[in-house]
């Protein structure tokens, strides 16, 4: 049975208030150890180095929505998998071809690694808006930005004082992304005793914290699965497998972003870890399947079953910004002439890019410097265009680092939901100091992260807390 999305209501309830109220009943000197407490259990994360907005609570929603987010996260993800496999047809090579992904950036091909270790992470991006989840686009792969911030903040908000008090009145819980991470390792290891190595850079960690793979490794390791971070740029690879500092690795967690600057470094040792006889989780083709398209194939379908289009209901409006019909709704319409007459509506998205880079938001352009956007997108054939969100704000209580003192921030939030397997993760989510929408998508500064946990009915048993 599938939870009810249309009980989905993602507004800040009674916990919520309740968390906000004992903060704010707290005494400037008790405020201010429980900051630095917080603050230290998350050290060296980097997770607030663009801001001076430290969290001190959660966002808090009931328990029925947070499973309904999280029904509504897999069936989507399903969808779009099953979508992008069908084109697929045993050949990556074509999906490669639709989605736009350019010859000399397919050296990942032919993938030999299964699909459930490829495809085994991923993070959506949803708005809320009036309380219902907006899903924007969905990222797979094991390189995923707040999966290490997110357990480790949850657990401080947890254990402060006003934490302890919520969670025994009204059953806090929370899904661990590592605790997901280590099943679905356990789940797809080819063979159990072998050392598994987390790949990466020490510059490149989860927010830019090498802490962020050291805290991973040794909960893996404590739980049975031996764990190493393994700097990519000094490892070797062989038919023997993966080696480093006289160890070889049968697997192998790709905890880094292929970016312009690793190829052009790190080709030949790229390409040879994903043709390799290595366990792989998180393998270079989960690209593929992030890639904007494919969200924009899904509202062109015609063959959706009714309970497939009821889910596009959650996601806004997409379409591949070309000249010609597309549908929208129950009419057709030309998407770039719809983005020209509907600037103020109007988010343009490169379909093959990622962290916000090369997204345009019409509502904060100039209509002259629109028009000539508008053209030269629609002349590359590798962008489209998603109908805008109007995010509700949210409210939650900040220490503010620099003033020293607990302050109320009202602004919309973007959330980040983990599925790792079959099995929710958590979810993360980003959150500007003021209230703008647009600096959610165009700018790291003055965003602060945090997590959202999920309340039951005031009585119920609370859950402790788990990495």
């Amino acid at each position: 049975m599938h939870a009810d999305e249309s009980a989905v209501d993602l507004r800040p309830g009674p916990a919520h208030r309740e968390w906000a109220r004992l903060l704010g009943a707290l005494g400037s000197g008790e405020a201010a150890r429980l900051a630095r407490e917080i603050e230290y259990s998350c050290r060296e994360l980097g997770i607030w180095q663009h801001t001076d907005l430290l969290p001190v609570q959660p966002f808090v929603v009931d328990a029925a929505s947070g499973r309904g987010l999280d029904e509504l996260n897999a069936r989507l993800g399903r969808l779009l998998v099953s979508h992008a496999l069908d084109i697929a047809a045993g050949d990556f090579g074509r999906l490669a071809d639709h989605t736009g992904v350019s010859q000399d950036t397919r050296w990942f091909l032919p993938a030999a690694q299964p699909l459930g270790r490829v495809l085994g992470c991923s993070r959506a991006d949803v708005l809320v808006q009036t309380g219902r989840p907006k899903f924007l686009e969905f990222n797979f792969g094991a390189c995923l930005n707040g999966a290490t911030s997110t357990p480790v903040l949850t657990r401080a908000l947890f254990e402060s004082g006003p934490g302890i008090e919520v969670r025994r009145a009204h059953g806090i819980s929370t899904q661990s992304v590592f605790a997901a991470r280590l099943a679905w390792l356990t789940d797809q290891l080819p063979e159990h005793g072998g050392r598994v190595a987390l790949l990466g850079f020490a510059r490149d960690g989860d927010e830019g914290s090498l802490r962020a793979f050291e805290l991973e490794a040794a909960h893996h390791s404590a739980q049975g699965v031996p764990c190493d971070f393994v700097p990519f740029d000094e490892v070797d690879i062989d038919a023997g497998g993966l080696h480093w500092q006289g160890v070889t690795y049968s697997a192998a967690v790709k905890y880094f972003m292929a970016s312009e600057r690793v190829i052009n470094d790190y080709a030949d040792r790229l390409a040879a870890l994903e043709q390799s006889d290595v366990a792989l989780f998180g393998s270079q083709l989960a690209a593929l399947f992030t890639s904007k398209a494919l969200m924009a194939d899904l509202f062109q379908r015609g063959d959706l079953s009714p309970t497939q289009q009821r889910l596009l209901d959650f996601v806004p409006w997409t379409a591949r910004l070309r000249e010609g019909p597309a549908r929208r709704g129950g009419a057709v319409v030309d998407a770039a002439e719809w983005a020209t007459t509907h600037q103020e509506s109007a988010v343009l998205k490169p379909c093959n890019a990622f962290g916000s880079r090369g997204v345009i938001l019409g509502s904060a352009t100039s209509t002259g410097d629109w028009e000539q956007l508008l053209r030269e997108v629609v002349r590359s054939d590798d962008y489209v265009v998603q109908e805008a969100v109007a995010p509700d704000p949210w409210p939650l209580v900040y220490w503010d680092r620099q003033r020293e003192e607990l302050t109320d921030v009202t602004a919309p939030v973007l959330l980040g939901p983990f599925r790792v397997g079959e099995r929710s993760g958590g979810c993360y989510t980003k959150q500007p100091g003021v209230n703008e929408p647009a600096r959610l998508m165009r700018s790291r500064d003055g965003l602060s992260f945090g997590c959202v946990v999920t309340a039951e009915q005031a009585g119920t048993p609370t859950v402790e807390p788990g990495w």
